[in-house]
Parts: C-alpha cells; sequence; structure tokens
C-alpha cells in the first residue's frame, strides 16, 4: 500500500543496561520485516519499512545501537515524506528487553529499553504505546497497529519521552489503534527454541506470525487467534504468559482493521474423529441469528476421521444420532475434535 509505512526494531545486545543478552529479539523483528512487506502479508513498501536492529558485535568505543535519535528521526521523515496527508496504516513492531515505568500510568504503559540505555536510570527507553497513540490522536495515519514483544517488569526511576506530535486533533476520532503486547502489566515475556533448528524466538513473536501467515482476517479474528497460538505453545508451562490485546475504539476498530488484505481468506486444519458417517457443520456469524450449513463435499474420510479446512469463527457440530457440538476455529491453529464412538 502506497501510504502505508512500518518501523521495526530489535535489539538484542544492552552493553550498558546491566542486563542479560537477548537471543532472538532481532531475528524476531527481521521475521516480521519480511512478513510485513510481503505483498500477501502486511503490504508495506520496502522502501518505507525501517528496520533498525543491534549488531551481533559491538564495535570497541562505539555507542550502543539502535538508539532512540534513530527513532525520533524516523518519525520526522515520517511527517516530512506524508506532507499533511494523512497516512493509512502504520506498523509498529518492537522486539527486546521492555520496561513498565512507575506511576499514574503504570499499568497501561510499556517502553522498549533502548540499546544505549545506562544502569541504574535506563532513560534511555522508547515508549511504544504513548507514540502509538500520539500517532493515531494527531491523525497522522488512519490506522496504527503496535506490537510489543517485550517484558513489562516495573522501573521506579524510568521517566518516559513524550510523543512529538502535539494536542489530539478533531479528525481523530476517525483513526483507530491496536496494541498486542506480549504479555500483561508486570509480567515478563518469553523467548523459547522452537523446530527444525532449535533457534530462539519470543514466544509472543512466534504466535504472532505463525496466525498471520494464515491468511486475510478480521483484527477480531486475529486477537482470539494469537491468544489461543500462545495458549498452545506454553501449555506445557507451569506459569502461562497471556498477551494483552486492545483497541481503540473497540468494537470499530475490531470490525474495520483487516490484516493480510492482499491474501486469500484464512483457513486453518481441521480433524473430526470418531465419526462413520459425514457431521453436518454450521457456521455462525458474528452477531448472526441464525448459522449458515458449511459445505465439507472437499473433505477427506480416513478410518472415521474426517479432515479439511474451515475459516475461523464458530461453529456448531451435529454429528449424526449426537449431541450437537460447539467447535471455535482459529487461524493458524490446528483443530481437532474427538467423539466418542
Amino acid at each position: 500500500m502506497p501510504r502505508d509505512w512500518a518501523l521495526v526494531v530489535g535489539i538484542d545486545r544492552y552493553p550498558r543496561a546491566g542486563v542479560d543478552p537477548l537471543e532472538g529479539a532481532v531475528g524476531d523483528a527481521m521475521r516480521f520485516h519480511h512478513w510485513v512487506t510481503r505483498p500477501e502479508g502486511g503490504g508495506v513498501d520496502p522502501g518505507q519499512a525501517i528496520l533498525l536492529t543491534s549488531p551481533r558485535q559491538e564495535e570497541p568505543g562505539a555507542i550502543p545501537r539502535p538508539m532512540l535519535a534513530e527513532i525520533v528521526g524516523f518519525f520526522d521523515e515520517l511527517a516530512y515524506r506524508l506532507a499533511g496527508e494523512p497516512g493509512r496504516r502504520l506498523y509498529i513492531y518492537l522486539s527486546g528487553h521492555g520496561i513498565s515505568p512507575s506511576g499514574q500510568q503504570s499499568v497501561r504503559n510499556a517502553a522498549l529499553l533502548m540499546a544505549n540505555a545506562v544502569k541504574p536510570n535506563l532513560l534511555h527507553n522508547f515508549p511504544g504505546n504513548i507514540w502509538a497513540e500520539g500517532v493515531r490522536s494527531a491523525a497522522l495515519f488512519r490506522e496504527v497497529v503496535l506490537f510489543m514483544d517485550c517484558c513489562r517488569d516495573l522501573q521506579n526511576n524510568a521517566p518516559l519521552m513524550p510523543h512529538m506530535f502535539g494536542e489530539p486533533v478533531e479528525d481523530s476520532k476517525d483513526c483507530y489503534l491496536l496494541e498486542a503486547y506480549a504479555t500483561r502489566w508486570a509480567s515478563k515475556a518469553r523467548e523459547q527454541a522452537f523446530p527444525p533448528d532449535d533457534e530462539l524466538q519470543g514466544v509472543f513473536t512466534r504466535a504472532l506470525l505463525t496466525v498471520l501467515d494464515a491468511g486475510r482476517m478480521s483484527a477480531a479474528v486475529f486477537r482470539e487467534s494469537v491468544e489461543a497460538q500462545l495458549a498452545e505453545l506454553l501449555a506445557d508451562r507451569h506459569r502461562a504468559q497471556e498477551a494483552e490485546i486492545r483497541c481503540a475504539p473497540e468494537a470499530r476498530t475490531l470490525a474495520r482493521l483487516v490484516f493480510n488484505e492482499a491474501a486469500e481468506e484464512a483457513r486453518s486444519p481441521v480433524e473430526i474423529a470418531g465419526l462413520a458417517a459425514p457431521p453436518v457443520i454450521e457456521f455462525w456469524p458474528e452477531g448472526a441469528d441464525q448459522p449458515e450449513q458449511v459445505d465439507i463435499g472437499g473433505w477427506r474420510q480416513e478410518g472415521g476421521r474426517w479432515q479439511g479446512e474451515l475459516a475461523p469463527g464458530q461453529y456448531e457440530l451435529r454429528p449424526p444420532g449426537g449431541r450437537p457440538r460447539r467447535l471455535k476455529v482459529h487461524a493458524g491453529l490446528a483443530t481437532r475434535l474427538e467423539l466418542a464412538r
């Protein structure tokens, strides 16, 4: 899309912050940059998708990068290039160590530590939600999408840098913001090794890109699917990592935003076991009073297992001679239902 932009930041190395290095943030940023610039993905022109990552090895004596000044420079350039006309959609993806500065807004605010952050004050941070809301409230873009794969630990002494976009304008009532955080307030985000090469990735970004790679979907489907995918990835862990995904305004944003607009509709594999005869499957559209029967003529049957694909959503399964069962299908996640014979 010609008036879409993306800012993608991934930081593994923090030589002055007194925190352990990460191993997956840069790789995750590169994966997201690949998705956001694919025509059937985010659809952003590669020349308008800025990727800022920390180097694998710091040069002796060099200031660690990326720095907050580089992000501010991106927004300066953005304002110049837009020339007073609002852009359509801005993606902001941030991956690295994160904090939730304390104070009245600590529950809401989340900031990415920049590579040149210095212990103990951690002054160099980028409060992604404050700047994303600033873009929306200034009507710089009609749609703003923020993804933060960062911890949200509390830091009492970390001030936040205000955004540079001025006071809210009247046109912002027709602008939309979706914020997706890897974890909830005062909680940690995780990295985990994934097959086939056991490379470390942020679990949230793994869930995020698995869902986004599934095809075209609404923001409502996206939110439910990322939450389900994250729960699946961490099903064997004692403590769950719960994503926080919120919108402003809520209902209109969930209905308006569409991901992967140029792709085919997302469809997910479904297997129903324990049936000799084909089931009746009915789809319940959001807010509908009546369901729509699904054509399963293309489904395969093997040894009592029916296999096919369904679009994400809420379904009702009616087995021959059995009681109806609810079936929830998510983007990017296989669904299996075992019925007693």
